[in-house]
Formats: C-alpha cells, sequence, structure tokens
C-alpha cells in the first residue's frame, strides 16, 4: 500500500471565519451567513451586535438602514460578516412604526458525528517568531482522501472555542509539488502543519489546545487562515 506525508502550511489568521448555525429566535444560514429573524415586519433598520448594548465597530457585524419612506427586507434576511466566531448575538430590529426589538442568538460550531479526528505530530511544535508557534497533525492511519472534502481546524482559549476549515479542492496550490494531486489520492498518510498561531493556544512545552479533522461535510464554509 502506498503511503506519503503531504504536508501543507497556512497560517492562522484571527480574520477567518467559521461554519456556524444559530438557534432561538432568529435563524443563521451557514451557506451564506444569513440572519432571519423570526418576526418578518417591516424593519427600518438593523444591527446585529456580540454586545447586547455600547456597541463599538469592532462588535457590530451587520448595520443596515433602509432609505427614507422605505423598509428593509427582513424576509430575505441580513448577511453578517463572515468571521462570525461562536457566541452570543444580538439582532436589533426598529420597525416602520418606531418599536424596538433586540433578538438574541447563538452561533455553534458545525463539528459532526462522522469527521475524523487527526492526531497532534509527536514533537511538531516549534516555537516561531512574535510570540508564535507551528503544529502538525496527521491521520493515524491511511485515508482515501478521494473520500473527504474539507479539513477542519479549532483554537480553544478560555473555555472558547473558534472553527475554522478548508476545502481540500482549494489546497493545491499549497503543495510544495505541483505534481501532488489532492483529487483520487487513496492510501496515504495525511497531514497539515499549521504555523503562525498565537501562543495564548499554546498548553505547556508539549501541547496546544489546536485540534483537527478530515471532514465529508460539503457545506462547510471556505474560511480558512491566510498563507
Amino acid at each position: 500500500m502506498k503511503k506519503a506525508l503531504l504536508c501543507l502550511a497556512f497560517a492562522f489568521c484571527t480574520a477567518v471565519g467559521v461554519n456556524a448555525y444559530a438557534t432561538g429566535t432568529a435563524t443563521y444560514n451557514d451557506t451564506n451567513d444569513i440572519v432571519n429573524p423570526t418576526d418578518v415586519g417591516t424593519v427600518k433598520n438593523v444591527i446585529i451586535t456580540d454586545v447586547a448594548s455600547g456597541a463599538a465597530a469592532e462588535n457590530i457585524f451587520y448595520v443596515d438602514q433602509a432609505p427614507s419612506g422605505s423598509v428593509l427586507n427582513s424576509a430575505a434576511g441580513f448577511a453578517m460578516k463572515k468571521d462570525a466566531p461562536n457566541g452570543t448575538y444580538y439582532m436589533t430590529l426598529r420597525y416602520d412604526n418606531n418599536t424596538t426589538e433586540q433578538i438574541p442568538f447563538t452561533v455553534k460550531n458545525s463539528i459532526k458525528s462522522d469527521d475524523m479526528p487527526m492526531v497532534l505530530l509527536p514533537g511538531s511544535i516549534e516555537d516561531g517568531e512574535d510570540g508564535k508557534f507551528s503544529v502538525a497533525f496527521v491521520t493515524e492511519n491511511s485515508v482515501n482522501l478521494s473520500e473527504y472534502t474539507t479539513v477542519k481546524f479549532a483554537f480553544t482559549e478560555n473555555g472558547t472555542t473558534g472553527y475554522f476549515g478548508y476545502y481540500l479542492k482549494n489546497l493545491q496550490a499549497k503543495f510544495p509539488s505541483s505534481e501532488i494531486n489532492l483529487v483520487g489520492q487513496n492510501g496515504v498518510f495525511f497531514g497539515v502543519k499549521l504555523t503562525e498561531i498565537e501562543n495564548i493556544y499554546k498548553n505547556g512545552a508539549g501541547g496546544a489546545n489546536v485540534s483537527m479533522w478530515l471532514s465529508k461535510d460539503e457545506n462547510w464554509k471556505d474560511k480558512g487562515g491566510n498563507q
């Protein structure tokens, strides 16, 4: 059986987004990052923040106002920023009769039961510059990459986890050799190296609060880190 270790390198960036869904009195569509309020009344103003009050610019994930004499189409939904991490968000709606409603909803991760966990490659944690480090993960056994579509990874700090992902088909350019092709690769050990991770995600000298999976999820948003 042919076995190869395929190593990819891409940097973690705090501006990348996560795939998520929402529960509660508003729904979140993770295909297009649209939030739909339960009430589809005639809306004049909409703001979505990650704080209940006193939002600064960094807390705003959507803001819009209808032109004079018109209303926003709340049935069509409102597109959030694509870098919205897990947590509770607040959609504040001002209707055309000037009443205001604040709707909380929760963005959660989408790790599935059939996602294959990858394991930390021993000795792969390396300190870099500017308080950052790198780490690599590999599959425990050989896999048929043609059965998977996505690499998912997660970072945990103080009990809060952010989930990120890449489509395998979009990783081709990151291989050191153009002769390596992800499509149709069978019976290989597959590995991924994450670089420029903030040290807040380190867990002592030999560990990291980082996790990784191979997934068959075709609906995962392609919101990974930058090179």
